[in-house]
Parts: C-alpha cells; structure tokens; sequence
C-alpha cells in the first residue's frame, strides 16, 4: 500500500513538471522558428534560446524520470 502511494505521488509530480518542459519548450520553439525566418536575433534572445533549451531538456529528463520511478513502484 505504502510503495503506491508513493508511486502515486511521483506521478503527479512528473504531470507537474511536464507543464514548464511543454512551456519552455514553445518558447524555445518559437526562438527557434523566429531565427530560421531571416530575422536577426539580438544577443539577449540567442542567450535565451541556450537558457530555454537547457531548461527543456532537464524538465523533460526529470518527468521521464519520475514517470518511470511512479511505474516502478506500481509493479
């Protein structure tokens, strides 16, 4: 009973971090369409494409993470 619980909790708390890695990931998404325009990007948004990208990856790394820890305890 005590192993899901946990397994319960660690699910939602990967639903939780699925919300900002889908977030960052749109804006990255949109940097990343506005460079391939043609428009020239100014310092400040190639340092936000590095910063948003970085924080997607981790985002999404730790609700794969938690998900697979959420179906472990289920088993």
């Amino acid at each position: 009973m005590n192993e899901k619980i946990l397994g319960f909790v660690l699910a939602l708390a990967a639903a939780g971090a699925a919300l900002p890695a889908a977030l960052f990931g749109l804006r990255f998404q949109v940097l990343r369409h506005k460079k391939r325009s043609g428009t020239e990007l100014s310092d400040a948004e190639r340092r936000l494409i590095i910063k948003n990208a970085v924080i997607f990856v981790v985002c999404l790394l730790a609700v794969y993470g938690l998900g697979f820890a959420s179906i472990r305890c289920f088993r």
